[in-house]
């Protein structure tokens, strides 16, 4: 094929993905995107403000006009069914029809900066407006993801150099003219995904998310198959702290560009060590014993590898330094103060086996349970109880939180510790839970800290050993960001070992395929769809192994092997979140996977390519062609008719 018609192609296939996401941009009506509300709050309040919000940030001006934009789209009549007798003017109490999780101070920031800056160009512009803009600008980012998708599969199909067909193990007629049939291939899955197309188009952090997923793989192909320079690891880094910065559903990529970047440097270590030893055995000339290199090359190799080990040991001790400097030792884990994120104080008394916390009158420290503790303790009993004492008379309250209501037991503290408890019942509806000792009169001391629901301990660090982390800390925003204390308390409460929510599999590959709106219009379970998606990702996964038996060993290789490795990282990750948040968040999220859609979508081409001879590869070409563009015309149908 000649340039000029692989050109056409490719400007065929981005204007399909243009169309495409702008067919779900304008079909879809606006805030029928899952959280788009929640999403644009967070973009709005940032130019509202002028810098990135937190969690105790509000603008009640910004959520009425929200608000009366829900009320303008149908927000109402498309989700609880009816617009409500008396429309709600704050998020408060929209949460009680219809309860969204808000993303202030919870997503990356990089999204809603971006979006900020449209915004705050033009802040005259009614909320309706704002949104649909920032809609459209989001249709742009699949194109340009459509365009790296393209790009990463050439890079692919280069991958053995100078004989690109022969990196997919093509036949020799094949081999005589490549095409860009894989690349064509690769750039039509993206360009006709349908969630995909969907989630892209709404107002939200996933657009770009996924670009840079794109845009990461493109140049990690081309880092490993024509070699790392510093500008390719710079570029590479650069987009992963970008990524990081925009979602976590950036993070499969984390590992493994870090440890390219760190195989690189290590090579180009060795190479000057051994170009400097070259160039020292020509200087000597003639002149050089048959041992001095021997002796010289023993010393040069002792002493990289001292110059290696001290800096490792400063790093080890820098590492370690900072991590100290990050914990407030006055503190105790876990627990906070009402409203904030404050740690609560930790004293140990003389006599004392264990630190205590220390909670003066009006103060009301607080333990909230991650989310995912709701789904272990709906429809059962907590019981929660510590060890109290006073320096004098004191009054104090042991109380459970459960979303907006709360339990709780009175109790009179002296100088002789004496135990308290308390039990609530959690509602089946309930999301979440949190702990609390409050201090009406004087001051009180708590230790030995226990809650429980059957078998399940809900409290770590009962003993108070653990320091907290400082307020604002690297180190506190980084767990927070890893969400590692929910996978931490999933797996210390047995979570991991309870069955994932019934049909789970099927779900995430469901929605990863079709699950429009609110997660509510289905388009694959219970259709033909789910057995000729199922059939076409079997085709590629059985081909997958012959196409890496008929890659020669080199750089083509590493890179079909690096694909398999994000998409494996990427498949973890859900599977993680499943056991470390709500049944209602775990289910249905195939669009975190679409970070690495394009080395999915080039492990499926590539597999799907190797059962076809040479001779029929535009035939296959075709095939898949005619069954995503039938997927994305009935999935559009689908959308179209339930709006």
């Amino acid at each position: 094929m000649s340039r000029r018609a692989e050109h056409l192609w490719l400007a065929a296939l981005l204007l399909l993905a243009f169309a495409h996401g702008a067919a779900y941009a304008l079909l879809v009506p606006l805030w029928q995107a899952p959280d788009e509300p929640l999403l644009f709050e967070y973009a709005a309040l940032t130019a509202e403000l002028g810098r990135v919000p937190d969690a105790s940030d509000r603008s009640p001006a910004l959520e009425a006009r929200i608000l009366d934009s829900l009320g303008e789209n149908d927000f109402w009549r498309y989700t609880i069914g009816s617009p409500p007798a008396h429309p709600p003017r704050s998020f408060a109490e929209s949460d009680a029809l219809f309860w969204m999780p808000r993303q202030v101070g919870g997503d990356p920031p990089a999204y809603f900066v971006a979006a900020a800056l449209p915004l705050r160009l033009l802040a005259g512009w009614r909320v309706t407006d704002q949104a649909r803009l920032l809609r459209l600008l989001n249709v742009v980012l699949l194109v340009l993801l459509a365009l790296c998708a393209y790009g990463a599969a050439r890079e692919l199909e280069a991958g053995a150099g100078r004989n690109p067909a022969a990196s997919l193990g093509l036949g020799a007629a094949e081999q005589e003219r490549p095409g860009p049939a894989l690349a064509v291939a690769v750039t039509a899955l993206v360009a006709l995904q349908p969630m995909l197309a969907a989630t892209g188009a709404a107002v939200g952090n996933d657009g770009l998310a996924n670009l840079l997923g794109a845009a990461l793989c493109w140049v990690w192909l081309r880092l490993l198959g024509r070699g790392a320079t510093r500008r390719r690891i710079a570029l590479a880094l650069g987009l992963l702290a970008l990524g990081l910065l925009t979602k976590r559903t950036l993070l499969p990529y984390a590992p493994f560009l870090t440890v390219s970047a760190v195989l690189a440097l290590l090579r180009w270590g060795a190479a000057g060590r051994r170009q400097g030893a070259g160039d020292r055995g020509q200087e000597t000339g003639d002149r050089t014993t048959v041992s001095s290199p021997d002796v010289s090359g023993l010393r040069s190799r002792v002493s990289a590898l001292s110059i290696q080990f001290s800096a490792l040991a400063l790093g080890v001790a820098a590492l370690m330094a900072w991590g100290a400097s990050q914990f407030d030792w006055g503190t105790a884990w876990g627990w906070y103060w009402y409203g904030g994120h404050q740690p609560v104080a930790r004293v140990r008394l003389a006599g004392a086996h264990s630190a205590a916390l220390q909670v003066r009158a009006g103060q009301v420290a607080v333990y909230p349970l991650p989310a995912v503790a709701g789904d272990r303790l709906r429809h059962g009993t907590l019981r929660f109880g510590a060890r109290v004492w006073s320096d004098g008379d004191a009054v104090g309250r042991l109380v459970v939180l459960r979303d907006g209501s709360q339990h709780e037991i009175r109790f009179d503290a002296h100088h002789v510790p004496a135990r308290v408890e308390t039990s609530a019942s959690v509602y089946g509806e309930t999301r979440s839970v949190a702990l609390a000792l409050a201090a009406d009169r004087g001051t009180l001391y708590a230790a030995d800290i226990w809650a429980e629901s059957g078998d399940v301990p809900l409290i770590a660090n009962r003993a108070l050993e653990l320091p907290g982390l400082r307020e604002g800390a690297l180190l506190a925003q980084a767990l927070r960001y890893l969400r590692l204390q929910d996978v931490a308390w999933a797996l210390a409460a047995g979570q991991v070992g309870r069955p994932l929510p019934e049909r789970w599999g099927a779900l995430l590959f469901a929605s990863f395929w079709g699950h429009f709106g609110w997660m509510s219009v289905s388009f694959v379970l219970g259709s033909p769809w789910a057995w000729a998606l199922g059939g076409f990702c079997l085709a590629g996964a059985l081909g997958l192994p012959l196409a890496l038996a008929r890659v020669p060993p080199g750089r083509a290789r590493r890179q079909l092997w690096a694909l398999l490795g994000v998409c494996a990282a990427a498949l973890l990750l859900p599977l993680i979140h499943a056991y470390a948040m709500p049944a209602y968040q775990a289910l249905q999220q195939g669009r975190y996977l679409f970070p690495a859609l394009v080395p999915l979508a080039l492990l499926a081409a590539a597999g799907q390519r190797a059962l076809v001879p040479a001779r029929l590869q535009w035939v296959w070409l075709a095939a898949w062609l005619v069954l995503l563009g039938a997927l994305a015309a009935s999935a559009l149908a689908r959308v179209e008719s339930y709006y």
